[in-house]
């Protein structure tokens, strides 16, 4: 299984639950991002030396998130607590399915074909920057429908 890391930019204020919440920490309104929020993750991935082999996201400075695969994937554990250290909100390790493509028509379609044979259905779909040897890592992330009664 592959791995992503996915985090909001946004930073705001946190206090500690009460009664029985007083585990959960609580963020407080408003959320505030910095101008600039992306640009600073980036450049402090960069100055961890941790290279992005793909990048994605949605409403990333207005309080969505940001994801990334870093290059060398024995470093997204190290990274997303690096993150997490230097306040990042709601960083978390995602698995994800893999497949590397090559740069050639239809090699996508064959990849999602290759996925939801089983019935799965697709939920996210990441294409990341084509590597050295010409391969194209695609991160997605599929959903499968259970019965009720096999639901967890």
């Amino acid at each position: 299984m592959h791995q992503q890391i996915r985090t909001s930019l946004g930073k705001s204020g946190l206090r500690d639950g009460t009664g029985a919440m007083a585990a959960v920490p609580i963020e407080v309104d408003p959320l505030e991002v910095r101008e600039g929020a992306l640009l600073e993750l980036l450049e402090l991935l960069a100055s961890n030396g941790y290279n992005l082999e793909l990048a994605s996201g949605d409403a990333i400075e207005a309080g969505g998130e940001f994801v990334f695969a870093v290059e060398h994937e024995d470093q997204t554990a190290a990274c997303a607590q690096m993150l997490e250290d230097a306040g990042y909100r709601n960083v978390r390790i995602i698995e994800v399915q893999l497949c590397e493509v090559a740069h050639d028509k239809g090699t996508l379609a064959e990849c999602i074909r290759g996925l939801t044979e089983d019935g799965r259905k697709v939920d996210e779909i990441y294409v990341g920057v084509r590597r050295k040897d010409g391969v194209v890592p695609v991160q997605v992330t599929t959903i499968r429908t259970v019965p009720r009664d096999q639901a967890s």
